[in-house]
């Protein structure tokens, strides 16, 4: 039969115009979070590429190779990594066209990141440079671990700008050259195809890589073609050393990133609370706004929800090494130098608001107003009382004496906590808490300590497509923040809730974490020991418990576990370190707990709660503040949430 080489490239065509992930038009920048541009440059580890018969040129004989392949009629090849022409790990017609494309449009062999771009992989770039530690970074010694700890859809660069540039390159990469020699034939290859050697200086690129790396050891380009920061490369375990694998992190959250934040098979309506909006946090300071969500009725039409949160930190309100500060322009950028150095709890509340009266009584003085438990209106002169009652929104506000609090009946909905000095971004579920929306509600965001964010937040409300039970009820059982001490169960007294007949489900779910340091009278127990928290339905029916081992374990929260599971990495703290129930720069993690069978519909039930400080196998009193500086504490919130 004669090869139409004529409709095979037609219909390639075709299928490339439906499957290929498109490379983002732009605009373009060079800050970071702006979307990087198109590159070309030269590469000592570039190949022909499409060569799958190594005979240094394209043809037709490459692209039968590969079709063969495709099609089943050749199995054993050694050019897979050659013929997965877009790094996707699989060989298909896509390939197929972009060889089509090298005989069509020869070019000569370089790395095009626009050609290369398959919105599956990600590129940090390693200066040699005048900048602070590049030196330093470039000559780290873990090199075999860095390769070890990367995953397999990482691309490196290193170049240099010095002028000693050609050797750079060229030593650099026989030291990688000599390490590739050990490994396997298959992970060899895999790396000469992702490790980029680039023999020009930077300053002479002639694009706009010249600019983003001035100043800078490395930056990275992430999934979302974004460019994006390296933290510090110390171990946070004394702050000593320079770890060229801790670049490794980057790439591994970068993953950890786009899977959870890309639900392209997910069914959602998205509700915008904040874009891009800057929020001076401080001591206590809130940010809040009022957001029409869907009826009670039409929430029986999602089956649960998810927030989003960006803590990107402003470029602007720094100072520019000297006493002048940025002002904070119409056109904010993003930047670690922006972010608070501590890790801070960070909250956001659904707030159903209350209807309420101002009554004023008369002529009494700020003294007596003020024993009676009232109000003293300060500007006025004048004692006041404020009278909270259950009318709707719309009752309330239909009469002429009373006020609708927007603030009133907050309850905490999403927890992170802050990391040091980087720009987390999270989506968390907290699919219970859909049974608090419904109408207007106010939303309340709070992070106290930081000095500014950059804030982005949305909620996702997924269709129901199964006609599952949704959350519908939620009744608060203990909340607020206290101090882990002989007294702490008696702040968590048992607490009575009742169950409606048609209840299909029932859960308890918590925030629960650990703070406070100090000496060793505090023992550490409730941010760097493990304490206990023990739960009883109904006098006994059903226990069930919570506990942190993982807050005496000095490198768990810095563990590829861990940074896969969304922490970001390589802070400017003591980011390793274990903590109880969080990782700073982590979402925290909501518990859940089934207790359908064990409690009774339509009847009173009760819910029990005690805490002890574990010692090896005991379990022994929270201790005594003694004279800590920061006392143990815990943060908790909890609810019996009901589904029908």
């Amino acid at each position: 039969m004669k090869f139409n080489f004529r409709f095979l490239l037609s219909f390639i065509v075709t299928i490339l115009i439906v499957q290929a992930q498109d490379f983002h038009e732009g605009p373009y920048g060079t800050g970071y979070f702006d979307i990087a541009g198109p590159f070309t440059i030269s590469d000592l580890n570039s190949t022909l590429s499409g060569d799958l018969n190594f005979d240094d040129t394209v043809n037709i004989q490459d692209i039968i190779l590969e079709i063969s392949y495709i099609i089943g009629t050749l199995t054993n090849i050694d050019w897979f990594d050659e013929g997965d022409m877009n790094n996707d790990l699989t060989i298909d017609i896509l390939d197929v066209i972009l060889i089509v494309n090298n005989i069509l449009t020869p070019e000569d062999p370089s790395w095009s990141f626009e050609n290369e771009w398959n919105g599956n992989d990600t590129y940090v770039f390693i200066s040699y440079s005048g900048a602070s530690g590049s030196s330093t970074l470039w000559n780290a010694s873990d090199r075999e671990d860095f390769l070890e700890k990367s995953p397999d859809n990482v691309h490196y660069f290193f170049v240099s700008d010095r002028t000693s540039f050609v050797s750079d390159i060229n030593n650099i990469k026989a030291i990688y050259d000599d390490i590739l020699d050990t490994m396997s034939d298959d992970e060899a290859r895999h790396w000469r195809k992702h490790l980029h050697f680039v023999p020009n200086k930077v300053s002479g690129f002639n694009n706009w890589l010249t600019e983003a790396l001035q100043g800078r050891r490395a930056i990275a380009i992430d999934r979302f073609q974004r460019i994006r920061e390296i933290g510090y490369l110390g171990n946070p375990n004394g702050f000593t050393g320079t770890y060229i694998s801790y670049v490794a992190h980057e790439p591994v959250y970068f993953n950890s990133e786009w899977n959870n934040l890309y639900e392209p098979e997910d069914s959602y309506d998205e509700v915008v609370i904040f874009e891009k909006e800057l929020y001076s946090g401080w001591w206590g300071a809130t940010i809040s706004k009022e957001v029409s969500f869907p009826s009670d009725e039409e929430l029986s039409n999602y089956s649960g929800m998810s927030i989003e949160l960006l803590r990107g930190c402003p470029d602007c309100g720094l100072f520019d090494g000297g006493s002048t500060q940025i002002e904070c322009g119409e056109d904010i950028n993003y930047s670690d130098n922006g972010c608070d150095d501590y890790d801070r709890i960070a909250r956001m509340y659904i707030c159903s608001g209350q209807c309420y009266e101002t009554i004023y009584l008369g002529n009494a003085d700020e003294p007596t107003c003020l024993e009676g438990g009232n109000l003293w209106d300060t500007d006025q002169g004048i004692c006041y009382q404020i009278i909270y009652n259950d009318l709707s929104e719309n009752e309330c506000l239909d009469t002429f004496t009373m006020t609708w609090d927007s603030n009133r009946e907050c309850n905490e909905a999403a927890r992170w906590i802050t990391p040091f000095a980087r720009q987390p971004h999270h989506l968390t579920d907290i699919s219970p808490f859909i049974s608090l929306l419904g109408g207007n509600k106010t939303i309340k965001f709070q992070e106290s300590g930081w000095p500014n964010s950059l804030l982005t937040m949305k909620i996702r409300l997924y269709h129901n497509t199964d006609d599952s039970p949704t959350a519908k009820e939620i009744i608060p059982i203990w909340g607020g923040t206290v101090l882990f001490n002989p007294e702490y169960d008696d702040n968590r007294p048992p607490t009575p809730f009742e169950i409606p007949s048609y209840a299909e489900k029932v859960e308890f779910v918590s925030y629960l974490t650990g703070h406070g340091w100090g000496n060793g009278t505090c023992y550490n127990c409730c941010e760097f020991c493990n304490s206990k928290h023990i739960f009883s339905v109904n006098g006994g029916v059903h226990e069930f418990e919570q506990s942190y081992p993982e807050a005496s374990q000095t490198t768990h929260c810095m563990s590829l576990e861990m940074i896969e599971e969304g922490t970001i990495p390589n802070q400017y703290g003591t980011w390793g370190y274990g903590r109880a129930g969080w990782c700073p720069g982590l979402d925290v993690d909501l518990n859940v707990t089934d207790i359908t069978e064990y409690v009774l519909t339509g009847e009173e039930n009760i819910i029990d709660y005690n805490a002890c400080r574990v010692s090896g196998n005991s379990c022994v009193a929270p201790p005594t503040c003694g004279t800590c500086g920061y006392c143990p504490e815990i943060a908790f919130s909890s609810y019996i949430v009901i589904y029908y």
